[in-house]
């Protein structure tokens, strides 16, 4: 009788082509449709709130990469969806001045 052995591995067990960032933009591109809907029904409000809570969040992982002597991901787009997600979980009046 043969012994079988696990393979124990780190995450992702599947391989693929993508990369992080074209992951992390193909996300972007879908939440496109819920941003313009958050456009549409809350106003320009919305946008701004949109923008601000993604250059906030850009900006923090900027800054904590940075102070850890880290590699500086901005690009991967990551903390631009952190950015969208939580814009688009807020109450569209939430104050500007909250957000940053």
């Amino acid at each position: 009788m043969e012994e079988q052995l696990f393979v124990i591995s780190s995450s992702p067990h599947i391989e693929s082509e993508d990369s992080i960032p074209k992951i992390m933009w193909t996300v972007v591109l879908a939440l496109i449709p819920a941003m313009a809907s958050a456009l549409i029904f809350f106003g320009i409000k919305a946008i701004l709130l949109i923008l601000t809570c993604v250059a906030t969040c850009v900006l923090t992982e900027y800054v904590f990469q940075k102070a850890r002597k880290k590699e500086v991901t901005v690009n991967d787009g990551s903390a631009i969806i952190t950015g969208i997600l939580l814009a688009l979980v807020l109450s569209p009046n939430f104050s500007l001045l909250s957000a940053v």
